[in-house]
């Protein structure tokens, strides 16, 4: 991302002790945190695992990012593997043959039902199937 911009201000919150950055967090709007938590993970350092931690909490109490109690993942690793806005589901929600819903309710954003059709010679998914009646649709 380098978004020169973001990284002045994450360099700020980075300077500060933990209290004050930790108070300083709390006044950021939800989209903006976001958006700083997005350019700290492309970064891909863990000397900052801690701030990032700090990030994710501070979304769970607003509300932005759901619990993840009983879950596998923690929101740390959620937001590491599929960046901070994980937890909106991408289109399309239903099968375009049978109308089921393909989010996984169970496992919940980003997870779907759907299965990938793995194409190895062009090593990239092609294709999904709907789980219930089996037909495809190209990626």
């Amino acid at each position: 991302m380098k978004n020169p911009k973001l990284q002045e201000e994450l360099t700020k919150l980075l300077n500060l002790s933990e209290r004050d950055r930790n108070d300083k967090l709390r006044l950021i709007e939800g989209e903006h945190l976001l958006d700083l938590l997005d350019e700290e993970r492309h970064k891909f350092m863990d000397s900052n695992k801690g701030f990032m931690n700090a990030m994710c909490d501070e979304l769970v109490v607003r509300g932005i990012y759901p619990s993840n109690e009983g879950k596998i993942n923690t929101i740390y690793q959620m937001v590491s593997g599929w960046g901070a806005r994980w937890h909106v589901w991408s289109g399309p929600f239903n099968c375009q043959f049978c109308g089921t819903d393909l989010r996984d309710q169970k496992a919940g954003p980003p997870f779907k039902r759907e299965i990938g059709i793995y194409d190895r010679g062009r090593d990239r998914t092609v294709a999904y199937q709907c789980p219930d009646c089996k037909k495809e649709w190209p990626r």
